[in-house]
């Protein structure tokens, strides 16, 4: 404010010494006013203004700093309101703007955007800004910071051009740094659920702005060190509230890389079911059959009493108890037993000339017939009589239509040896459709002489498979797949019938526990001649265990 006149002198008046002394009291008492009348700007002419009695607090300008505040070192009581700089609190009343309208902004304070040239030509500037906060406050003595910030805000922040969040670079080159920090606390006690999201807003049609996603990360198991999180993506669909619409969990510690190499836009689509994948290429089988299906799913079944069983079944897990038989029918050919959680066999499976049927002895002066052929293991072909009657070859192996030719061949001649079979282990082309073994082949039989008949050809063993990602097997469990011996000739000059193929074993799973399971693979023997001038069989092909673990 002005300094306010005490005296106005009139011609003819007398200076008194009241007078004067009151107008120039009034000047000495009141200088702040005639410094700073705040009716004319002040030029400090570049000298610094100081702000306190300690003169440590001072405001002052250069030529190339418009405004320079120096604090000085000050000591009292912390405070939330800034022990160097506050605004303080006041009330801004809008008396522009019209009842029941909008005002568009209102900003407390606003620093404008400088311009920042340059004397010199082609000059580059890396890093420019409006304010810069060099870093968050030093632990000074007897002092440890917890959190030191560059900068604290108590409300919400709008960001109204690109958002970079740069740290202090560093030497590393193959660590990860963590350059952006979301933190969210609550003061009640933590429980199942709380977690911290990122909402993204755009603009819509209708809504400015609106919700188009959010990314929320949330603790399932918030208890001391077992803590679990996944990760949720939420989405809106068909203009409803943003919903959950993909969940992102680990289970155990591991590492999940998704690699693609699609040289297109590709598509995945998941049915509506829930999915567990399995590893490798193992077939875990169906969860269920669909209306209409002649094949019904069998759900979990434990078998506690012996019984047939054999062909094709799915269940979801399946238990054969100690002590009791699955007894494959005779040319039944295989047992296939597919679950999608647990197959657990304590007892016996017997698949004992289960597979192809032998070929029949021949009569008086009459060559034997061929084994049938199999899947899994080749037969033994038949003797041949004394009067040279042939014997029939043992059954082949044919895979997807195509002979491996393993069998034992006829016995030809006057007493002739039927061949033995040649056992097959290198192929797995079973793995391939394991859902279409059919068990070992017969055995060829023999021809028949003076005094008949030749002895018959062995059935081969049946296959048996087992499909689940867990497989049990028990300590006093039995799997046997062994083929069936050659008959005997039942006379003189006559041979013996070819033994059977025995049936292999396949086991595919992701965990795989054998507590001592007794496997039986057997090839059938050879009939015999009974030591008469006719030609004994030749012996099955002995079965093969394969089992396939995928991780």
């Amino acid at each position: 404010m002005a300094l306010s006149q005490v005296y106005t002198a009139i011609a003819g008046h007398v200076i008194t010494a009241a007078r004067w002394n009151n107008e120039f009291g009034n000047i000495y008492a009141n200088g702040t006013d005639v410094a700073f009348p705040l009716t004319k700007a002040v030029s400090l002419a570049g000298f610094t203004l100081t702000l306190d009695g300690a003169g440590v607090t001072t405001l002052s300008s250069t030529s190339s700093q418009a405004f320079i505040l120096t604090p000085g070192s000050k000591a009292g009581t912390p405070s939330i309101n800034g022990n160097f700089f506050q605004v303080a609190a006041a009330t801004f009343t809008d008396s522009n703007t019209a009842g029941s309208g909008v005002c568009a902004v209102w900003n407390g304070s606003t620093l404008r955007a400088p311009t920042l040239a340059a004397s010199n030509t082609l000059v580059t500037t890396t890093d420019a800004s409006t304010v810069h906060i060099e870093a968050g406050p030093t632990a000074g003595t007897n002092e440890t910071l917890t959190n030191a910030w560059a900068l604290s805000t108590g409300g919400d922040v709008k960001v109204g051009g690109d958002l970079v969040v740069r740290k202090t670079d560093s030497s590393r080159t193959n660590t990860v740094d963590t350059a952006l920090i979301v933190e969210s606390v609550t003061t009640g006690t933590p429980d199942v659920g709380i977690g911290t999201g990122i909402l993204l807003r755009a603009e819509s049609q209708d809504e400015n702005p609106s919700d188009v996603g959010q990314l929320d990360f949330t603790f399932s198991d918030r208890t001391t060190a077992s803590e679990d999180s996944y990760f949720q993506i939420l989405l809106r669909v068909a203009g409803a509230a943003l919903t959950a619409a993909y969940r992102f969990v680990a289970t155990t510690a591991f590492r999940a890389i998704f690699t693609h190499a699609n040289t297109a836009d590709r598509t995945y689509t998941f049915p509506n079911h829930n999915l567990t994948f399995g590893r490798g290429s193992l077939y875990s089988g169906p969860s269920s059959t669909g209306s209409g299906s002649t094949i019904a799913h069998e759900g979990t079944v434990t078998i506690s009493v012996s019984q047939a069983l054999d062909g094709v079944h799915y269940y979801t897990d399946f238990t054969l108890d100690a002590g009791d038989t699955l007894t494959l029918d005779d040319a039944s050919h295989r047992l296939i037993i597919v679950a999608t959680g647990t197959i657990t066999i304590n007892g016996t499976i017997d698949a004992i000339g289960a597979g192809s049927p032998g070929g029949a002895g021949g009569g008086s002066s009459v060559s034997g017939t061929l084994g049938l052929a199999g899947f899994s293991q080749a037969a033994g072909g038949g003797g041949s009589s004394n009067t040279s009657d042939t014997g029939g070859a043992g059954g082949e192996i044919y895979v997807h239509s195509v002979s491996l030719d393993a069998n034992g061949a006829g016995g030809s001649g006057p007493g002739g040896t039927g061949g033995n079979a040649t056992q097959i282990t290198s192929y797995n082309a079973a793995l391939t459709n394991l859902l279409s073994v059919m068990g070992g082949a017969g055995g060829g039989g023999a021809g028949g002489g003076t005094n008949p008949s030749g002895g018959n050809g062995g059935r081969g063993g049946g296959s048996v498979v087992l499909i689940a990602p867990n497989i049990i097997l028990g300590a006093a469990s039995v799997i046997n797949t062994s083929g069936v011996a050659g008959a005997d000739a039942s006379g003189t000059g006559s041979g013996g019938g070819g033994g059977g193929g025995a049936g292999n074993i396949y086991i595919a799973c992701v965990t795989y526990t054998d507590n001592g399971c007794t496997f039986t693979m057997t090839g059938g023997a050879a009939g015999g001649d009974l030591g008469s001038t006719g030609g004994p069989g030749g012996t099955g092909a002995a079965g093969v265990k394969q089992i396939s673990i995928y991780a």
